[in-house]
């Protein structure tokens, strides 16, 4: 994945916002604490990420790489890209961790 690169810019401001003890790893609870961050600045905590909401906290991030970031290969989900909900952010972290180990590095 693009992101999930240490030299790419989305991956440094992932890091900024959920690293919470600066290993350059994302534990599933950071990952989690990730996705409170970015929901809690809409109107309601819908456990949704809005595009808007996804682009003011990481804004070089391609949203559309996390929307759909959590599909099984050869899969496609016919589905409006208004959000993000919080099992397809998970879904997100399950599928980048490649080597199982419930670590992103």
């Amino acid at each position: 994945e693009r992101w999930h690169r240490q030299d790419s810019v989305c991956y440094n401001e992932l890091t900024v916002l959920g690293d919470l003890n600066e290993d350059g790893r994302f534990s599933p609870e950071e990952w989690h604490q990730m996705f409170k961050s970015l929901n809690s600045k809409s109107k309601d905590t819908n456990w949704r990420i809005s595009p808007e909401d996804f682009r003011r906290r990481l804004p070089n991030c391609d949203f559309m790489a996390f929307a759909s970031g959590d599909q099984k290969e050869g899969k496609q989900k016919k589905k409006k890209w208004n959000h993000l909900d919080y099992y397809e952010w998970q879904g997100v972290m399950e599928n980048a961790d490649t080597d199982r180990d419930f670590l992103l590095n």
